[in-house]
């Protein structure tokens, strides 16, 4: 019901002309891409592999959130299973602090290198102290930080470096997401046969991948900026 709703009120909606003149288009093409800084190869590179890192990170920990908090913290059968009702809970809860906060407040790329790094530290302490009570809060956490729309985020700022490319930009990144779904099974399978709190261990590595992306992400956007301010000033100049 809410898919047809939804498209009702997007046939009504006006669309940029894509008939343009093409000197209009090759201008506006022009200006989107100076303030981009050149994103090239290795952006493109990055920014998949942020797919990638971005959607293990939280799918890893939505399989076996529930086995780690029983067989590794002890908490029992019946609570174990409502850890992923907490996780959730924390997604839901991130979706909308997102919403109100990101760009009014502060940048997506900010956002994203906070959430990454809450992911991080969340997943490092789980790993050292795996207590009910601490596995409880990181299922919250990790929920908010890696399930809550980082993953758009980061989409969201891949479209924005490749202005001329951007359905093939998101097409590529949530295809890297598509490549963790499947991979990751396979690998936690082989982890788990060590013991399933060596799971949580290799997602805390896949978290520090994540974050280090997340800082070149930030850095790269700071480059943005800088050119945009660049060229605005040679434009009034």
């Amino acid at each position: 019901v809410l898919m047809i709703i939804s498209a009702i009120y997007l046939i009504k909606m006006p669309f940029p002309d894509h008939r343009a003149k093409k000197e209009t288009a090759e201008k506006s093409s022009a200006a989107a891409v100076a303030p981009q800084a050149n994103a090239g190869k290795l952006d493109m590179a990055i920014f998949t592999l942020y797919g990638y890192i971005g959607m293990a990170t939280f799918y890893l920990v939505s399989q076996w959130l529930a086995q780690y908090g029983e067989f590794v913290a002890g908490i029992p059968h019946e609570s174990a299973i409502k850890l992923l009702s907490v996780y959730t809970a924390g997604s839901l809860t991130c979706v909308f602090v997102t919403a109100a906060f990101v760009k009014e407040v502060f940048s997506s790329a900010v956002a994203m290198i906070v959430y990454t790094f809450l992911s991080m530290m969340s997943l490092l302490i789980v790993c050292l102290f795996p207590t009910p009570m601490i596995v409880t809060g990181f299922a919250f956490i990790i929920g908010f930080a890696a399930a809550g729309g980082v993953l758009q985020i980061g989409a969201t700022i891949m479209a924005m470096s490749f202005p001329n490319g951007k359905g093939k930009a998101t097409g590529i990144f949530y295809t890297a997401g598509s490549l963790a779904s499947f991979t990751i099974p396979l690998i936690t399978a082989k982890l788990s046969k060590m013991g399933i709190a060596s799971i949580m261990w290799f997602d805390l590595l896949i978290a520090i991948v994540g974050f280090v992306i997340a800082l070149y992400i930030g850095y790269r956007q700071l480059q943005v900026r800088a050119a945009a301010k660049t060229s605005r000033v040679a434009a009034t100049a």
